[in-house]
C-alpha cells in the first residue's frame, strides 16, 4: 500500500487559507495543532484541534484533522465517524481524501480481525474498504493512489481466502495418527473420568459396608461379652460359698441322712439293751429261785381250824 500514512489536510495550505480567509490568530492555532501532530504528539494535537472545534463546530477541515489523529491512535471507529462528518460539508478534493482515509481505517480493522483469526470478518472489512476507495476515486479520478489501494486490497482478500483454504486442507490432511491420538486421548480422559466416578462410588459403598460390618462386629463383640460375663457369673456362683438358706438345707439334708443312718444303729442298740435286760431279769429270777431253795421249803402251815 503506497499510502501507508493518512493525509493531513490542514488549513496551512494556501488554497484553504486564501479561499476561507481565516484570521491570523486562528491560522496560528491550527498550525500549532498540526505541528504537534507531525511531531507524533497525537494526544496534544487532538486536544488542540478539539478546542478549536468548540469555537468553530461543523468545520470539515477540523473534522478531517481530528479523524487523522484518531487514526494514528488506532481508534479507527472514531476516526471513521469524524471522516464521515467531514464528508457532509467538504469540497470534492477533501471528500475524496476523507473517503480514502475511511478505506484505510477499514483496512486496518481487517488486519486486526485477521490477527484474531477472524478471517471471514477480515474479508468483510476489506471489501467494505474497497467500496470506500471507489467512492474516493469517483470524487477524484486523477488520484492514482486510490486505484493502487483498490488493487492492493483485492490481493489481500485473495490472500485471506487462500489462508482459509490452507487451514481447511490442514484439518483434512491431518495425520491419522494425530487424529487417533486425539481420539485416544479423549477416550482416555473419558475413561479416567469413569474410573474416578467408579472409584468414588466404590469408596462410598466400601465406607457404608465397613460401617455396617463395624456395627455388626460391635454387636457380635457385645454378644460375646455378654455370654462371657454370664459364663463367668455361673463359674463364680459355683465357686462362691452357698447362702445361709442353702447351707441350712444342706445341713438338714445331711442331718436327715445321718439320722437315717443312725436309726438302724439305735434299733440295734435297743435290742441289745432289751436283751441284756431280759438276761438280767432272768438272772434275777434265777437268784430268787435259788434263794428260795436255800431257805428250805416250809411246806404248808398248819392252820388251826
Amino acid at each position: 500500500m503506497r499510502k501507508n500514512n493518512v493525509l493531513i489536510y490542514s488549513l496551512v495550505s494556501g488554497m484553504l487559507i486564501a479561499s476561507d480567509g481565516y484570521c491570523q490568530p486562528l491560522r496560528s492555532r491550527i498550525q500549532d495543532a498540526t505541528k504537534l501532530y507531525e511531531e507524533g504528539q497525537y494526544e496534544s494535537a487532538l486536544s488542540a484541534y478539539m478546542d478549536i472545534e468548540l469555537e468553530h463546530p461543523g468545520e470539515p477541515v477540523l473534522d478531517f484533522n481530528i479523524g487523522n489523529t484518531y487514526y494514528q491512535q488506532q481508534r479507527y471507529d472514531e476516526a471513521i465517524e469524524k471522516y464521515e462528518q467531514a464528508i457532509l460539508n467538504a469540497d470534492p478534493k477533501l471528500k475524496s481524501q476523507a473517503y480514502f482515509n475511511i478505506g484505510n481505517s477499514t483496512y486496518q480493522k481487517a488486519l486486526q480481525s485477521e490477527q484474531a483469526n477472524k478471517l471471514d470478518e477480515a474479508i468483510q472489512n476489506m471489501r467494505a474498504g474497497i467500496e470506500q476507495y471507489k467512492q474516493a476515486f469517483k470524487a477524484n479520478p486523477e488520484d492514482l493512489d486510490i486505484k493502487y489501494n483498490i488493487e492492493f486490497v483485492e490481493r489481500e482478500i485473495k490472500r485471506i481466502i487462500n489462508k482459509i483454504k490452507e487451514q481447511q486442507e490442514q484439518q483434512k490432511n491431518q495425520p491419522q495418527g494425530e487424529q487417533q491420538d486425539g481420539e485416544d486421548q479423549q477416550q482416555n480422559q473419558q475413561g479416567q473420568q469413569g474410573q474416578q466416578q467408579e472409584q468414588q462410588q466404590g469408596e462410598s459403598q466400601q465406607k457404608q459396608q465397613d460401617g455396617k460390618q463395624g456395627k455388626q462386629g460391635e454387636q457380635d463383640n457385645d454378644s460375646q461379652k455378654q455370654e462371657q460375663q454370664q459364663g463367668e457369673e455361673k463359674e463364680n456362683e459355683s465357686e462362691q460359698p452357698k447362702g445361709a438358706f442353702e447351707a441350712d438345707n444342706d445341713n438338714n439334708q445331711n442331718d436327715q441322712s445321718n439320722q437315717q443312718g443312725q436309726q438302724p444303729q439305735k434299733a440295734e442298740e435297743l435290742s441289745r439293751e432289751e436283751a441284756e435286760r431280759l438276761l438280767n431279769n432272768l438272772k434275777d429270777h434265777d437268784k430268787q429261785k435259788k434263794q428260795r431253795t436255800k431257805g428250805g421249803y416250809l411246806g404248808e402251815v398248819d392252820r388251826d381250824w
